[in-house]
């Protein structure tokens, strides 16, 4: 019996509903059953309510029809709990994980081994001579008139392909840094950064250059040995500017200037830790804008967003194909736009051809996303870039477009304007190459099925015969054509027609050595600078001759 009832119970006219302790208390019970003042003492078991005499009844107050109980509550806590508990477990056993495993990297598409080769560990610079100390780079560094002319060289010819610089700001730049020469300055006491972009640009200028210009700018001398040392000096520099460890927007445009370079001089690995580390760098100091108007002042904000997208077109079109260190989501630079302050004749402008670089880098870096993530068939991602490529072709400009050099008005810009022609081949050839790159995922699958996906081997077919044919005809000088780039282009093509030879039957007259001769010839030409095409000349050479052999 409870310990209110030892004593006589009053007679009352409203059974109590304030509790027991609360009301010997004299505090303000809320009249809960238990109440929170109870909860809170811990004393849930003694809060009762008062034992009275109504109308004659012995009674207790009660609560009101819609407000549940404690031990209700307490109850149903119980239930609610176990039932989502049961949901979860059977949820998470059902659904798929948060993230699907992307395919691995060897299945993303067709894979040749012996693309891998021209940039394998076989491959090293035949000389190294490596610059030891300022006294060895002072004593090949360029004079004034030969400097001047090799800047003059990157900027007609060289600007619109890395867009590492900004005219005339490093026209300027230069010409303090030969007056400081000239009036007893030591390059020791030079920006490292600075020097280490000046050896790139004119590295790469001589690189490129005709034969012809590079004797007349540097008369008698040894251009491989000159070439070598220059390169071998923009490394120098940019081990002292101590670029692992200070962020420096100088060494982000060397990087960009010497892509142009590494592969020739055969150093595949260190363009792509260079290179790793030039966006690193570009994403510290704020290029991909991560950090609003906190950016360097070196460069104006239009040429900060070219730079950007010259790191993200090369990390995008690389190859041999990695996973990308950025995405789509991982920046916020809009593509380069033009500058409608310096139109050249037509409404031309250089960086047009910069513009339709990344946006075909977009195109290929999504098919390859789309392939890593397996959600569609690979045909239908295969059409979906091939169509995406077409719209980029549709929207060239007039001096742009595949067959524009056929109108007189164009070709009488190129005698004003020659690096058109350069743009506008360069331009064909890198959509080719793609989209022979993107139709050629299908190869197992019309080697199972031919008759169904015999249009994806005829894109290839005709792509890379295209790559051939416009190289052998371009009128550009070969030693004009040393690109890396372009020597992989022609390979990657001839390499294709060389295995579907071999794949065909014999009674199909299938044969591609005509062409393949043709790539030969082109690598040949430029391959005493260019170590792609040196490589890849022998690989070609090595199964032409050996028939039987077998490819890898």
């Amino acid at each position: 019996m409870p310990d209110d009832l030892a004593e006589p119970l009053r007679t009352t006219q409203r059974a109590p509903r304030s509790c027991l302790p609360c009301t010997s208390r004299k505090v303000k019970c809320d009249k809960a059953s238990p109440c929170l003042r109870c909860i809170r003492r811990g004393d849930v078991d003694k809060c009762v309510r008062e034992t009275v005499i109504v109308r004659g009844e012995v009674t207790r107050g009660r609560d009101l029809a819609d407000t549940p109980t404690y031990e209700y509550l307490m109850r149903e806590n119980e239930r609610l709990r176990n039932a989502l508990s049961a949901q979860t477990s059977a949820h998470h056993t059902a659904n798929p994980p948060l993230l699907e495993p992307r395919k691995p990297q060897s299945l993303l598409e067709c894979h040749d081994v012996l693309e891998e080769m021209v940039f394998g560990p076989t491959q090293r610079p035949k000389s190294i001579n490596r610059m030891s100390s300022w006294v060895d780079i002072t004593s090949c560094c360029p004079n004034r008139e030969a400097s001047e002319q090799l800047i003059a060289y990157d900027k007609k010819w060289n600007s619109w392909v890395h867009f590492a610089l900004e005219y005339p700001k490093f026209e300027e730049e230069h010409s303090k840094f030969m007056l400081a020469l000239e009036t007893g300055t030591l390059l020791a006491d030079c920006d490292p950064a600075w020097l280490c972009l000046y050896f790139s640009v004119v590295t790469a200028a001589l690189l490129m250059m005709d034969d012809d210009e590079a004797c007349r700018i540097l008369p008698g001398q040894d251009h491989p040995r000159v070439l070598r040392d220059w390169y071998e000096s923009a490394l120098f520099c940019m081990y002292r500017a101590d670029f692992m460890r200070v962020a420096q927007i100088r060494i982000v445009q060397a990087v960009a200037v010497l892509g142009m370079c590494f592969y020739n001089f055969g150093d595949s690995e260190l363009s792509r830790h260079l290179w790793g580390c030039a966006i690193r760098t570009a994403q510290t100091l704020g290029l991909d804008g991560s950090r609003g108007s906190d950016v360097p002042n070196e460069m104006s904000q239009e040429a900060q967003h070219r730079l950007w997208w010259t790191l993200v077109i090369c990390e995008w079109l690389a190859v041999p194909y990695h996973v990308p260190q950025v995405d789509e989501g991982d920046f916020n630079v809009p593509l380069p736009s033009l500058d409608r302050k310096h139109d050249l004749p037509g409404g031309i402008q250089p960086v047009q051809y910069h513009i339709f670089m990344a946006r075909t880098s977009i195109v290929y870096h999504r098919f390859r996303s789309a392939l890593r993530e397996g959600s569609r068939p690979v045909a239908e991602v295969v059409r979906l870039a091939d169509d995406e490529l077409a719209e980029v072709i549709n929207t060239l400009p007039e001096h742009l477009q595949p067959d524009g050099g056929k109108h007189k008005k164009i070709q009488d810009l190129e005698v004003e304007l020659p690096w058109i022609k350069w743009q506008r081949f360069d331009i064909s050839l890198v959509l080719l190459h793609h989209r022979m790159r993107i139709n050629r995922a299908l190869q197992k699958e019309w080697t199972a099925s031919p008759e169904q996906y015999e249009w994806a081997r005829t894109v290839c077919i005709r792509s890379a015969m295209d790559i051939i044919w416009i190289t052998h005809n371009w009128d550009q000088p070969a030693a004009m054509r040393r690109q890396w780039a372009l020597s992989l282009h022609i390979f990657v093509a001839a390499i294709f027609l060389l295995r579907e030879s071999r794949r065909a039957f014999p009674s199909l007259g299938v044969d591609f050595n005509d062409e393949v001769k043709l790539a030969i010839g082109y690598l040949d030409e430029v391959k005493s600078r260019n170590a792609i095409a040196d490589r890849a000349s022998d690989i070609l050479c090595h199964y032409i001759k050996h028939t039987d052999n077998p490819m890898p």
